[in-house]
């Protein structure tokens, strides 16, 4: 069995002309139990790609939690609610919305908002690293004078979680202009502040159409879970409170 159940707590951000919505879901040891699709809390009906068709429940749960999320943001748009799935697993919004997924730890959420208010969009929740893992991870996220950002007094878990979730931000927002597998390097953290962090892509990742040389990702936690956003409108650079 794999449940879902919608979140209707305020957004984590609050950017005009862009909606994000949350859900919560589970799962058990049977998964769809050889259904292809299932029926949301709303009546909404959502299909599993033939690929994931045989997947464990937890990877079939965070992808049905995802796209519910996008459904329902889609709909405060009244524009077409299924995103399909692109040859490269990446999510197929349609045509003259923007939009990214993401979901951790029984945890889903999506930000949709049309193409002639924003350029991209891109987010990421994350549960906070153990702090083996975020020692054994350093050195393949960031470079020495990143390191040295670290905020007074911030555990290296903490700021490693964010860090990684911040860059997964960027390349989420930044890979539909391109379609360029990057690494972590491959983006360099330049400061904290507080709720917002800036970013740069080194100039040979910086695809044409968004050449932006710095990106400002704001960021949020929550208990264990670190929630990042990027939002890069159209015309004037937008402000997350």
């Amino acid at each position: 069995m794999i449940a879902l159940t919608a979140d209707a707590s305020a957004p984590d951000f609050a950017l005009p002309d862009l909606c994000m919505v949350r859900c919560g879901f589970a799962y058990d040891a049977a998964g769809l139990a050889g259904e292809t699709a299932l029926r949301a809390p709303d009546g909404t009906w959502l299909a599993l790609p033939a690929d994931l068709q045989r997947a464990v429940p937890k990877r079939q749960a965070e992808y049905l939690a995802g796209r519910w999320c996008a459904a329902r943001a889609l709909r405060r748009f009244a524009a077409a609610e299924q995103v399909a799935v692109q040859p490269d697993r990446s999510p197929g919004w349609p045509a003259g919305f923007v939009g990214s997924i993401s979901h951790a730890q029984g945890r889903a959420l999506a930000v949709v908002a049309r193409g002639d208010d924003y350029r991209a969009l891109g987010v990421d929740i994350e549960t906070e690293l153990d702090p083996a893992t975020a020692a054994q991870l350093e050195p393949m996220l960031l470079q020495a004078d990143e390191t040295a950002l670290r905020p007074a007094g911030w555990p290296q878990a903490r700021f490693l979680t964010l860090a990684f979730s911040a860059k997964e931000t960027l390349y989420k927002a930044v890979y539909p202009h391109g379609r360029r597998i990057l690494e972590f390097h491959d983006a360099r953290l330049l400061a904290i502040g507080a709720g917002e962090l800036e970013l740069a892509l080194l100039p040979d990742h910086r695809p044409a159409t968004l050449p932006d040389a710095r990106y400002r990702v704001a960021y949020r936690f929550d208990g264990n879970q670190c929630l990042t956003l990027l939002a890069l409108p159209q015309h004037a650079m937008a402000t997350v409170p």
